[in-house]
């Protein structure tokens, strides 16, 4: 980097909810950072473990940092969006709370947006435990990608070194104030999409720079949430939408195989007008793909796809004895609440 004044200002967004055992640890993360303009907003979504009160005491003295507080609970993309309207910076980034960005994060992330001339730069993350294992989400690499709205929508549809996620990202001021982001399950899944749309060059560093960490009981390794699944297939399904109607992007399948895979899960629920409507709108779904060809399915999806349309209860009569025959511990931890005979 240059003279630190002929850098724009960046802002950091930290939303945080009970997570005071991370706050001192997050701080210091971020101090290590090496582009030398930055801010930093802690917004506090009415902790009740003295998260605010650890924030305040932690970042007193250091100009750098600010901490807001919501005026109630309202959720990581309520809190989210009052972070993006207090900031004064040009570019604007964020990090979890229980995570921790690479020195090098936003100096990186604002070198590649320069580099490709982009409005949101991406960059590539590791999966990290809190005994030190990581390993990255992506192939890594050092090349940066220039990537147009519609290549990088594609990629990220297809999980194809972009992920559903704000924190590996850094976003030109005026692409998040289009779209305002509003607390719902999965915030990032629901607004991304649109901040690409938006965003007139898209740049890829496939380097990763932030570890995101992975804590038991968390929501990758709990049980199975019905409801928060189909949230995210519907954003999924919305998602497809997108790509067809603006960019003409015909015959994918990637909603096939996540409908299949909701439809598996939902054979693990006991039957009832609910479990049944959630699997006759999936299904529906599913069903607006019977042109595309079969060739990119495997076998296996081909045959769970066809048994879960056509004969469901008997794919599920089958299915449940396996996994309560073979799989009694994965059985078990997508349904705490449920007793295995």
């Amino acid at each position: 980097m240059s003279q630190p004044m002929s850098c724009p200002l960046l802002s950091i967004i930290i939303p945080v909810y009970n997570a005071r055992p991370y706050v001192r640890r997050c701080f210091e993360a971020l101090c290590r950072q090496t582009y030398p303009r930055l801010e930093f907003l802690f917004v506090d979504d009415c902790s009740t473990d003295g998260s605010y009160e650890e924030c305040t005491r932690i970042c007193a003295g250091d100009p750098r940092f600010r901490v807001l507080r919501m005026p109630e609970n309202s959720g990581a993309g309520d809190t989210r969006q009052r972070g993006i309207e207090a900031a004064t910076g040009s570019w604007i980034g964020f990090t979890d709370c229980d995570d921790l960005p690479e020195p090098e994060l936003y100096a990186t992330l604002y070198r590649t947006a320069m580099q490709a001339q982009a409005d949101i730069a991406c960059c590539n993350a590791f999966y990290a435990y809190e005994d030190g294992r990581h390993w990255p989400i992506f192939p890594p690499g050092t090349q940066v990608t220039e990537l147009t709205p519609r290549e990088a929508l594609l990629r990220m549809h297809r999980r194809e070194g972009i992920g559903y996620s704000l924190w590996d990202k850094l976003f030109r001021r005026e692409i998040l104030l289009q779209v305002p982001m509003r607390s719902q399950p999965f915030e990032d899944h629901a607004t991304l999409p649109y901040y690409f749309h938006a965003a007139r060059r898209i740049a890829l560093c496939p380097q990763p720079l932030y570890r995101y960490i992975q804590h038991e009981g968390s929501l990758m390794h709990g049980g199975f949430d019905a409801r928060k699944e189909l949230a995210g297939f519907r954003l999924f399904y919305k998602e497809t939408q997108l790509l067809e109607k603006a960019y003409g992007i015909t015959g994918l399948n990637t909603v096939v195989k996540k409908g299949v895979h909701y439809l598996n899960h939902l054979c693990l629920l006991p039957e009832n007008e609910q479990v049944r409507a959630w699997r006759d709108e999936v299904a529906t779904c599913i069903r607006e793909y019977d042109g595309v060809p079969i060739r990119p399915y495997s076998l296996s999806l081909r045959l769970k796809r066809y048994m879960l349309l056509n004969h469901y209860a008997t794919w599920r009569s089958m299915y449940l004895l396996f996994m309560k025959g073979f799989k009694r511990s994965k059985y078990k931890k997508m349904n705490p609440g449920n007793l295995i005979h």
